[in-house]
């Protein structure tokens, strides 16, 4: 790794940090509850909203970056020590 994952939006990253750690929680809440539904469904649910999440913060980290740190063709933010 060559620098720091960034999204973009300084302190403001944070706000992504818990928003991923709070869709962690639901994808292993829901897993914890699997044998109460139907797990065909189950499966494909949780594959299609696991692919869903990927994308989402994957253009959030490079396309869709903040202003203070606009997309400059890096995920990670270089850091240049002269």
């Amino acid at each position: 790794m060559i620098g720091k994952l960034s999204f973009g939006h300084g302190l403001g990253d944070l706000y992504y940090i818990i928003e991923l750690v709070i869709f962690l929680c639901f994808i292993i809440l829901l897993n914890s509850i699997k044998h109460k539904i139907n797990y065909s469904f189950f499966k494909y649910f949780i594959l299609l909203l696991s692919v869903i999440i990927i994308l989402y913060f994957s253009l959030k980290l490079t396309i869709y970056r903040g202003v203070e740190k606009p997309w400059d063709g890096n995920v990670f933010i270089r850091w240049h020590i002269n």
